[in-house]
């Protein structure tokens, strides 16, 4: 698993009250015994997890796309 690290600001931070992971609609979950960063989910830091859960119905590219654009 990743540290948890914005996707849209990539700012460190900790999980639970200072933000969580979303899984989006291309989140597959590893194979059993493997390790890692599953596809299709990623942390968001508080400021941005609930724009983010709003997005999951898109793939997570998608949505870190238009987070990002919403950010500039």
């Amino acid at each position: 698993m990743m540290p948890p690290e914005c996707e849209v600001c990539d700012q460190p931070f900790d999980p639970g009250p200072g933000g969580d992971l979303v899984l989006f609609s291309n989140h597959r979950p590893l194979p059993e015994g493997e390790v890692g960063h599953p596809p299709g989910c990623g942390w968001f830091c508080a400021r941005h997890l609930e724009a983010a859960r709003a997005l999951t119905h898109l793939d997570l590219a998608e949505a870190r796309r238009r987070l990002r654009a919403a950010e500039a």
